[in-house]
């Protein structure tokens, strides 16, 4: 798992990409992910607390099993390839 998972630090803390076969996730701890289950079943539809990579994201942190992708990337670049094509 954690080699489908990258983390990176910026200013504001730190955040993780979540590569899966088709698409790619930005990942922001116990806040956000940009996959459709969190917007339509955490946010939308209140169905859950959390999608499968904010949990998978929650257990590599305490597991300490993160790659670090980058430490000076910019990751709202990497937001918009995410949110524009589906993938970095």
């Amino acid at each position: 798992m954690s080699k489908r998972i990258y983390r990176i630090d910026t200013s504001i803390g730190r955040v993780y990409i979540y590569r899966s076969g088709r698409e790619d996730y930005l990942v922001i701890p116990k806040r956000l992910c940009t996959c459709p289950d969190f917007i339509i079943n955490v946010v939308s539809r209140g169905r859950r607390s959390s999608c499968i990579h904010l949990r998978a994201v929650e257990y590599i942190e305490r597991k300490n099993l993160s790659i670090p992708l980058m430490k000076d990337v910019d990751w709202r670049n990497i937001l918009y390839k995410i949110i524009s094509t589906g993938s970095i």
